[in-house]
């Protein structure tokens, strides 16, 4: 595969989510792919479903939501979101930083300076947030463990080694076996934090940040703290060690799971065993979206509002089947107040014209008729959240049964619009009132 420690001169391939384009072997300045530029838009394709096809002459990428960059041979591939080229302002912080930030609880750390994404590549702002978390670590004090040892020793530390002593025949001797714990730098968190730090130095493709990523990690192997390969194992020892004494490790490890999600990680596989890595870095943006929109509801509806999201709250099952169990239904988001409940599907993907596609609409129906209810009116209802400009209006779909059976009104479906660029300045600029009004809004409050 490509080194990904390579930086290129040529200027990198660049399209936004969801785009679509086909690019010349003269443009790339080559006569045709090798076979392991052909080999990792193969994987690509199976693993991080971004479309990159072989033509006669040249080849047609298609995106979707993932975003991030990946080194070829001969050319790098950016697919950058689409809401962050748009121009927020002289010395704005990026939008997408902000919504990271928020989504994954980073909020108290240390943005001031940060380049928009049009400047930079994805993955550069989660490793300058490491390595800002990596300096706050060291001035705090670098965390270490107690580690049990046994050793041979001339005057006495611990206790004596009884059994070892009486299997060497309880003869009394200069140098007595002896158990005792010592404080130690080389342990798990450390580790973890030098292994993110390397696969940093491969995914960055700034010389400045490869650089300040190499002397952070040749500072902790003189400490010494053992160089290990990241992998899942790893980082879940890291984060089982997490506790109230070693707190300020917290958001350095959440920054290394993502990166090696990444990266060839959890996201791109099964997540019990590592995956082929790739030299690069993509992240999904229906996660980040999901995750915004259901902590900013939590965060800002009144409190007569209970939010529930996808992975905490209960399953809705549909009717039985008779040879298997029923099958789960598990809207992303669901607002209760009182007895009326509004169901909410986030859809971070273009709908063209304000027209959903077939699917949405079934799967939107499924969740109104059965996880619906409202209390002033019989209608159910559902949304669908998705981002869009501001010149974009909210629409509403009705379901009806056909005539042929009766008819009448199944339920509603509101195409809701979220522009990402005041979501994100009314999370980091907005007053509570004006939060909470964002928030009834999305809900249709």
């Amino acid at each position: 595969m490509s080194n990904p420690e390579v930086v290129h001169a040529r200027k990198p391939i660049a399209l936004p989510e969801y785009g679509d384009r086909t690019i010349s072997w003269t443009e790339l300045g080559i006569d045709g792919w090798n076979a392991e530029d052909r080999q990792l838009a193969g994987e690509l394709r199976g693993k991080a479903k971004i479309d990159i096809l072989e033509l006669r002459d040249g080849i047609r990428i298609k995106a979707d939501s993932r975003v991030g960059h990946v080194t070829f041979s001969s050319f790098d591939l950016v697919i950058r979101p689409k809401f962050d080229h748009l121009d927020v302002g002289h010395g704005k912080i990026s939008p997408l930083s902000t919504l990271l930030a928020y989504a994954f609880n980073f909020e108290n750390l240390n943005r001031v300076g940060e380049q928009r994404l049009s400047e930079t590549y994805f993955a550069e702002i989660l490793i300058y947030w490491l390595i800002g978390e990596v300096h706050n670590i060291q001035r705090r004090g670098l965390f270490q463990q107690y580690r049990r040892e046994r050793r041979d020793l001339s005057v006495i530390r611990g206790k004596i080694d009884v059994k070892t002593w009486l299997r060497r025949g309880g003869i009394p001797s200069e140098r007595m076996p002896c158990v005792f714990y010592r404080r130690s730098l080389d342990n798990v968190l450390n580790q973890t934090l030098c292994a993110g730090l390397r696969r940093s130095v491969a995914i960055a493709k700034s010389p400045e940040l490869k650089s300040k990523c190499r002397y952070l990690a040749d500072d902790f192997a003189l400490f010494p703290v053992t160089d290990r390969t990241l992998d899942y194992r790893m980082l879940a020892d890291a984060r089982r060690d997490l506790n109230r004494l070693n707190t300020h490790y917290e958001n350095a490890v959440r920054i290394v799971e993502m990166l090696y999600a990444g990266s060839g990680g959890f996201v791109l596989g099964d997540p019990h065993r590592e995956q082929i890595r790739i030299p690069g870095f993509f992240f999904d943006m229906n996660d980040l979206f999901e995750k915004v929109i259901g902590k900013f509801l939590k965060d800002n509806l009144p409190s007569e509002y209970k939010v529930g999201l996808q992975n905490e709250r209960e399953v809705f099952f549909a009717e039985k089947s008779l040879e298997n169990k029923p099958p789960s239904i598990r809207p992303d988001i669901i607002v209760r107040n009182g007895e009326s409940e509004i169901v909410l599907d986030t859809k971070y993907k273009p709908i063209e014209n304000g027209n959903p596609s077939n699917a949405d609409l079934y799967q939107l129906s499924v969740y109104a008729m059965t996880c619906s209810r409202y209390q002033e009116e019989p209608k159910r209802r559902a949304r669908i959240v998705y981002p869009a400009d501001s010149r974009v209006q909210e629409r509403r779909i009705g379901l009806c049964r056909s005539r042929h059976t009766g008819g009448g009104d199944l339920c509603e479906i509101t195409l809701h619009p979220v522009n990402m660029l005041k979501l994100a300045e009314t999370i980091d600029e907005g007053s509570g009132s004006e939060k909470q009004a964002f928030a009834l809004e999305i809900i249709g409050k």
